[in-house]
């Protein structure tokens, strides 16, 4: 039986935002619960991440141990940072990918900006030219809670809601940075593949505290595979590596 104070917030956010009555109260239930359940983890990531003298250690570990040790090191970089998703980028980097839950992204935002959301945070360590770690840490995808509701909707409320946004991430680090920048230019959205169906995003060009600039992916909505248009396509991976969204923040990370 739904506790009252479930209803409670049922009531309060329908008469707060009457457009989310047009998206049934279990799906926010239901996502307000999945948000909960994140968000310990997410701390805990980002924590570590955070912890200087712990990440040169273990990325001193692994950039000088050959094949073996190197597997080693990554092992513990990954109990480390459980459960982010956490892969090596050749011998020299290492990238983290998790999601957390989240107010505005925006400062002083209007309209929908002002959206609670859910952000995949990525977070790339290396060791610099002078044997440093150094890493970049910020948000590569950020789904307001609007989209992410519209995907537990369509999709069914038992979808992995994290694995469909992790794939999306990942076709958007894979994409062009050419490509990217069109988009930015034109300030048109693009197709990112989310689960069985299609996140409809746009670029967000922003600057970080330390004046590194990157791009962002914000998801308007989701899509199922049964609403596509033909038109409505997504990004192809760059046909050049060294050209993609990942090599970019390695080079800011170094840089």
């Amino acid at each position: 039986m739904l506790d009252m104070r479930e209803q409670e917030i049922d009531k309060a956010w329908a008469q707060h935002d009457p457009d989310r009555a047009k998206i049934p109260v279990q799906v926010w239930r239901a996502l307000r619960i999945y948000k909960r359940g994140i968000t310990g983890d997410a701390a805990r990531i980002a924590k570590a991440c955070d912890d200087a003298k712990t990440l040169r250690a273990l990325l001193d570990d692994f950039t000088r141990k050959g094949q073996v040790g190197r597997q080693r090191a990554l092992q513990k970089i990954k109990h480390r940072l459980e459960p982010a998703r956490v892969e090596a980028v050749d011998k020299t980097a290492v990238i983290a990918c998790w999601p957390e839950p989240r107010d505005s992204v925006f400062e002083n935002p209007a309209g929908d900006l002002g959206q609670d959301c859910i952000v995949i945070n990525v977070a790339v360590a290396l060791l610099d030219r002078q044997k440093e770690a150094t890493a970049f840490k910020s948000w590569c995808l950020e789904v307001p809670d609007h989209a992410s509701a519209r995907k537990l909707q369509r999709a069914g409320m038992s979808c992995d809601l994290a694995r469909a946004l992790l794939q999306a991430t990942d076709h958007f680090l894979a994409a062009d940075t050419a490509i990217i920048a069109k988009h930015v230019d034109a300030n048109e959205v693009f197709y990112l593949p989310c689960g069985s169906g299609l996140l409809l995003c746009s670029p967000i060009y922003c600057r970080t505290p330390e004046d590194k600039y990157f791009v962002y992916s914000r998801a308007r909505t989701w899509i199922s595979a049964s609403m596509v248009r033909p038109d409505q396509f997504p990004l192809s991976a760059a046909t050049d590596a060294t050209r993609s969204q990942l090599l970019c923040l390695i080079d800011i990370a170094s840089s």
